[in-house]
């Protein structure tokens, strides 16, 4: 029986549970025993129902991030950022990792999203597969994440990389191990990365010879069914925090006319009330709505770029209207609104929303091109998510040795 131990550190939400879960489900029926050391007990528990999965709490840093670089101009300033700047702190977090891995005795670590894990592997000398989207498992070089067209900031931000390689490396004199010649040489230790994406939706790039999987969905059927206020004319579907500009993109999809519903968690119920009042075409729905009568019945979304929303849309054939909200988003919406047939109109300013609406409602190139990639994908033999990483897993011998 191989003894396998799955790690999630960093990030939030479905989109890191979901996978961690299909994975593990696909383990267990191969007779392998999983040990799943994640960053929230209390979300992975409505995942990892299975008790014969054994749940630890990940080691990761409580306390609130000191943003050192604000903001963040590199993937290097983003892992300093997070824990990496500090070497007593990371000296601790390694450390922690390290005696959970000797705790649980894998015979291999998968790792999402999570390189201080990935540190304490490499000092142990375990086998390690990783598993993320194309943000979370960054190439090499670390990427520039802004654009910088001022030689002496990029000099700067390398700069800034080689004091926190240097931080890094102290770590790992400390557990007696060889240091790193480069910041990005973290991701490389591991056997096999695997994409949880597509290569249109790779945060930076196309990748050469990257094995890409696919996205793992959370049940369609969780969530109650839409009910699209009356009115004609194309169908909008809206997924909005209720955070900064969320009344001007309110007056925005208003201002356009179209059945839209809003789903804004967050939002009390007076709000809603309000919203949902002003007019007959806006209905406001504070749970979470069926993704797949979503699917059926809309024409366009507008979000702030998740992946995992993204990608389920484009898989659909509908097209997008985003507006980000944070670092990860404005990298996916960067990627998919500038490729050559854009799979969506990205905004960065939220007074322009409804002039996008109006432009991917009246431009068919926008809806073909979700088509396109709807066609390219769906269905694809060769994109079987968490299946494949489990099939590499209990054939490693034959495959990565």
């Amino acid at each position: 029986m191989d003894r396998v131990l799955i790690t999630w550190e960093l990030g939030g939400g479905l989109g890191h549970l979901v996978p961690i879960g299909s994975l593990a489900k696909g383990l267990l029926e191969r007779d392998c025993e999983v040990t799943a050391a994640v960053r929230d007990l209390v979300s992975v528990g409505t995942i990892l129902t299975d008790p014969q999965i054994r749940l630890l709490q990940a080691p990761h840093r409580i306390e609130p991030f000191r943003r050192t670089f604000d903001p963040p101009l590199s993937y290097a300033h983003m892992l300093h950022n997070v824990g990496f700047g500090s070497a007593d702190g990371l000296c601790a977090l390694v450390s922690a990792w390290r005696h959970l891995i000797e705790l649980v005795k894998p015979d291999l670590v998968v790792c999402e999203h999570s390189p201080t894990a990935l540190l304490a592997c490499d000092s142990l000398g375990i086998d390690v597969i990783q598993v993320g989207t194309g943000f979370t498992i960054p190439p090499t070089p670390l990427p520039i994440l802004r654009s910088i067209e001022n030689r002496k900031v990029e000099r700067s931000i390398r700069e800034d990389e080689q004091r926190t390689l240097e931080i890094v490396n102290r770590i790992a004199s400390r557990f007696g191990v060889v240091g790193l010649e480069s910041l990005g040489q973290i991701y490389l230790r591991s056997k096999l990365s695997f994409l949880r994406t597509y290569s249109e939706l790779d945060h930076f790039g196309e990748r050469p010879n990257a094995n890409y999987v696919g996205v793992e969905f959370a049940e369609a059927s969780i969530g109650v069914e839409p009910v699209w206020p009356a009115g004609s004319g194309p169908r909008v579907f809206a997924y909005l925090k209720p955070l900064a500009g969320f009344r001007e993109a309110e007056r925005q999809l208003m201002n356009v006319g179209s059945p839209t519903i809003i789903y804004t968690p967050g939002l009390s119920s007076q709000e809603a009330a309000e919203v949902g009042g002003a007019i007959p075409s806006v209905r406001v729905s504070l749970l979470p709505l069926k993704i797949e009568s979503i699917v059926e019945s809309c024409d366009l979304v507008v979000c702030h770029g998740g992946h995992g929303l993204v990608s389920q849309m484009l898989l659909a054939g509908i097209p997008l209207v985003t507006i980000p909200m944070q670092l990860e988003q404005s990298l996916l919406c960067r990627r998919i609104s500038q490729c050559a047939q854009p799979l969506a109109a990205n905004v960065t300013d939220v007074a322009q929303l409804g002039e996008a609406i109006q432009q991917v409602l009246l431009n068919n190139t926008y809806r073909a091109s979700a088509k396109q990639f709807s066609q390219k994908y769906s269905g694809s033999s060769k994109l079987r998510g968490m299946t494949a990483v489990v099939e590499t897993i209990i054939s490693r011998n034959a495959v990565i040795d």
